[in-house]
């Protein structure tokens, strides 16, 4: 009988601990800035009219593609965990130092993953800015060699920040994964940039999570959301 009654309370610690977790859990996907925020009524009522939207999911109307990428040998558990030690770079990338000024019409530079920095007819415009580590999480090892402990970007020999750029015009978020909507660096720049252009349903996670954290609702205007296949011509003064 007294085996049982320990068991129970082991079982009713078990459960008191699970429901600490789940609503520390709770907190923090509602806290941090990374993980954004819902459309709100306007947005949704787009999203629910748009050519795009069937059965309550975004499909493309095209349906027919034509793959290019090779095929790649698929990572097993054990390397995931334990990667080669050669997998990863063991000193600085060699990369040429950023000017601003070298930004001339016509020319463009890539910053990293889908992140470009180009000049066309007067404008410079920016894609998916990633300037810190994309994950939302901690990195819970400095040491570790393990993605998926670590997890920080590779290390360059002339790294650029966002104080090295030039004014902004345009930047253009592709959609909002981690890797490609960095909550930091969109902070960073709301006071750079005129004009964001997102994809519907996106620019609640900017709007609402992350320029209202840099004093920017008034400015909220700045976000453009563009379903699939639209066009937009931006208007001087707007």
């Amino acid at each position: 009988m007294e085996i049982l009654f320990n068991l129970l309370n082991v079982i009713k610690y078990l459960i008191y601990a699970l429901l600490i977790i789940a609503f520390l859990i709770f907190i923090f996907l509602n806290v941090t800035p990374a993980f954004g925020a819902s459309p709100d009524k306007n947005t949704k009522e787009i999203i629910v009219n748009s050519e795009n939207f069937v059965e309550g999911k975004f499909r493309n109307v095209k349906t027919t593609y034509t793959n290019f990428r090779t095929s790649e040998k698929k990572s097993t558990l054990k390397e995931w965990f334990f990667p080669p030690k050669d997998k990863n770079p063991l000193s600085p990338l060699p990369t040429i130092k950023f000017n601003g000024e070298d930004l001339t019409e016509g020319n463009f530079v890539w910053l990293g993953h889908s992140t470009v920095l180009m000049k066309a007819e007067g404008l410079v415009v920016m894609t998916d800015p990633v300037f810190n580590r994309a994950s939302p999480l901690p990195s819970f090892s400095s040491k570790s060699k393990s993605s998926f402990f670590n997890g920080k970007p590779f290390v360059f020999e002339n790294p650029i920040l966002i104080e090295d750029l030039p004014k902004v015009d345009i930047v253009i978020i592709s959609h909002d994964h981690y890797d490609h909507l960095d909550s930091k660096a969109i902070k960073d720049l709301s006071n750079l940039v005129d004009h964001f252009i997102v994809p519907l349903g996106v620019g609640a996670h900017i709007k609402i999570k992350l320029l209202s954290l840099t004093g920017m609702k008034a400015r909220a205007t700045k976000i453009l959301s563009l379903s699939l296949r639209h066009h937009f011509t931006l208007v001087e003064g707007v």
